[in-house]
Formats: C-alpha cells, sequence, structure tokens
C-alpha cells in the first residue's frame, strides 16, 4: 500500500471518528426532498443549488444544474473535475430525492428530516437510500484531494433528484448529453447489501426493462351474467401472466397468443457461499416467504442474477 493511499485512509477514518460525516450527513437529511410531494419541488432543487453544488465546488469542480426534458420534473445536477486528457474518467451517479417522510409515523418523537444516533446506528430519511452514499462518496474524493492534492482521474457527477418516482427525464437527459456523460467506469452507488455490517461492490447490473401488459380481446362491455364462462376473461388471463413472472422470468401462459416469451436472459448462476465470506446462502432470510418456487438458487442468485418480475401496476 502506497504511502499517499496509507495516508489518505488514516484522513478518512479521522474524518470520520471526528463527527464530520454524521454532520455532512445531518445537514443533508434536514432537507425534505420528498419528490412525490409536488409542494416539495423548491426543495429538491435546494438540494442541488445550495447543498451538493457548493460542495463539489470545493473539491475542485465545475458544475451545473440541468433542466430536465421531462415536463414538471426537476432538474438534475452534472458536475465535473478534469484533471488530464490521458486519465482515466470515472462518472458517479445518485439521486438526493427520497419517499415519503411519514413524518407521524416515526416512533419516539423523532423526525425523517433529523438524523438521530441510536446504538451505533443513524436513522433519517434518505441515510440509506441515497444521501449517505453520495455523501460518502464525495467525502472520499476530499480525503484524497487533501493529502495528494489530486485524484489521478478526472471525475463526473450526475445527481438526479427524481429516481423514487421513476427517475423522470433521466434517459432523454444521457441521450443528449451522451459525450459530456462519457466515462471510462460508472459508479452507481444506489443498491442492496448483502451484508449490514459490510458494504457490497457489484461489479455489473442484471438491468431493468419496464412494459406495460395489456390483455384486449374484444370492444365493448359484456356482462358476466349473460357472457360469464362462454367468454375469455381478460382479468383471468393477466393474472395468470403476471404471476409467472417471478418464477423464471418468462410469461409462459398458451392463452397468451405465442406460448412463452423470454423476458430477460441469464448467465452463469453465482456459487453458493464464497471466498469473500458474504451471507451469499439462503441462511439470512429468517424464515421470512419467498414468492419463488421451491429452488436451491441462492440469495446471490436470486437478487442479482437471475431474471424477476415486480408488478407495479394498480
Amino acid at each position: 500500500m502506497t504511502a499517499s493511499r496509507t495516508a489518505a485512509i488514516a484522513s478518512a477514518t479521522a474524518w470520520f471518528d471526528a463527527g464530520s460525516l454524521q454532520a455532512e450527513l445531518k445537514r443533508r437529511v434536514a432537507f425534505p426532498t420528498e419528490s412525490q410531494n409536488l409542494a416539495r419541488a423548491d426543495t429538491l432543487v435546494a438540494y442541488l443549488s445550495d447543498e451538493i453544488g457548493p460542495t463539489v465546488e470545493r473539491l475542485g469542480f465545475q458544475w451545473q444544474l440541468w433542466p430536465n426534458p421531462a415536463e414538471g420534473a426537476p432538474p438534475m445536477l452534472f458536475a465535473e473535475r478534469h484533471e488530464d486528457a490521458s486519465l482515466p474518467t470515472v462518472l458517479i451517479y445518485g439521486h438526493g430525492d427520497v419517499v415519503a417522510g411519514y413524518d407521524a409515523q416515526w416512533s419516539d418523537g423523532r423526525s425523517p428530516w433529523e438524523l438521530c444516533a441510536i446504538e451505533g446506528k443513524w436513522f433519517g430519511r434518505g441515510t440509506a437510500d441515497n444521501k449517505g452514499q453520495h455523501t460518502v462518496n464525495l467525502a472520499a474524493l476530499g480525503r484524497v484531494l487533501e493529502q495528494r492534492g489530486r485524484l489521478g482521474f478526472n471525475a463526473k457527477l450526475l445527481l438526479e433528484m427524481g429516481e423514487e418516482i421513476g427517475s423522470p427525464g433521466l434517459r432523454m437527459a444521457c441521450e443528449r448529453h451522451a459525450e459530456r456523460l462519457s466515462a471510462d467506469v460508472l459508479i452507481a452507488s444506489d443498491g442492496p447489501r448483502l451484508s449490514s455490517d459490510r458494504s457490497t461492490i457489484f461489479l455489473g447490473s442484471r438491468g431493468a426493462f419496464n412494459f406495460d401488459l395489456d390483455v384486449v380481446l374484444r370492444e365493448g362491455a359484456h356482462h358476466s351474467g349473460n357472457w360469464g364462462g362462454l367468454l375469455a376473461n381478460p382479468g383471468t388471463i393477466l393474472a395468470s401472466a403476471i404471476a409467472s413472472i417471478p418464477m423464471d422470468g418468462v410469461i409462459g401462459r398458451s392463452s397468451m397468443r405465442g406460448g412463452t416469451a423470454k423476458l430477460l436472459g441469464c448467465g452463469r448462476t453465482p456459487r453458493q457461499g464464497g471466498a469473500s465470506g458474504l451471507p451469499y446462502t439462503n441462511e439470512g432470510r429468517k424464515g421470512a416467504r419467498s414468492p419463488f418456487r421451491p429452488s436451491n438458487r441462492c440469495v446471490l442468485s436470486r437478487r442479482c442474477a437471475r431474471p424477476a418480475g415486480t408488478d407495479t401496476g394498480p
């Protein structure tokens, strides 16, 4: 381990022990950035312009707000620190919006907008999704810069404020600014951990494919009292199709006019266990019922590799 790396890690440890990370996260949690709440629109902008922008500027980044190409959706922040054209470029993704706070449902008089430490754990809306993650990333960059005055790579940051409502406009913005977002590595610190006491690094993503599934059999309404049992029921067909998805990532009903439809392929299934000692087996499920049929697939396989279907319809 090089001296500069050792010094940066020691600096980060001392910075954390001094309460600096907690202080930064507390300040960010105090922004009630509920993207589902239209009344928070100004707060979403303020989080970028008053908090994240000045933070990355102190790290030597140039930043700007990108208007969202989706009408009515919140803006995004893009920042860049360019050190040398010969160096690799890292693009960091994060989001500053959070799910609804549900203020009245927090126990012991606590507030979702006040960071609270209880028995070594920090509670507050956004601590785990996603303010904690991008606060850690930015802090790490800061500690490296303190020790050696440079990162050793070019860095870009894209922070959106609509992830919790489906990231409206994100794809269009990335297509529009594709050249500015070009990078050698993408670090997207937003996802599950396999263990609560150890960080998890995934070297890829199974991705997602969103689609609407409609069953249109005929025009007009047909009363069940007259037509029940005689005409195919689109509700039953749709329910059967949805119920089949989580099994193997396949829609498989003969009534779907074409047999089965592969949604996603799957590469090699990860092995049980692993040299890292992470809980890749089924031991940690604590008796929770699984949506999967009985299978010898491990938790890691189900969570990271195998296709899975999620119904987000009404």
